[in-house]
């Protein structure tokens, strides 16, 4: 995707992101973003957005942040 756009981000549905690949390192995408909340990936868009640059989205896909979703992927890998 990165051969096509400046950012790469992989969607989660808690409002997060599992991944966020870059062609050139840029730190202000991260600057003001209020982490842990749903708000997240949005927040992360506008700046990319404002930025002037393109972003490519991954499939929506669910991360681990506790135990509960550690257990959730176990099963699924069964």
């Amino acid at each position: 995707a990165l051969d096509r756009s400046d950012f790469v981000l992989g969607p989660t549905p808690d409002g997060g992101y599992y991944l966020l690949g870059m062609k050139q390192p840029d730190n202000s995408v991260f600057r003001g973003i209020v982490w842990s909340t749903d708000a997240v990936r949005n927040a992360t868009l506008q700046k990319i957005a404002a930025a002037g640059k393109t972003c490519a989205l991954l499939p929506d896909l669910p991360d681990i942040d506790t135990e509960e979703d550690w257990r959730a992927y176990e099963q699924r890998r069964k």
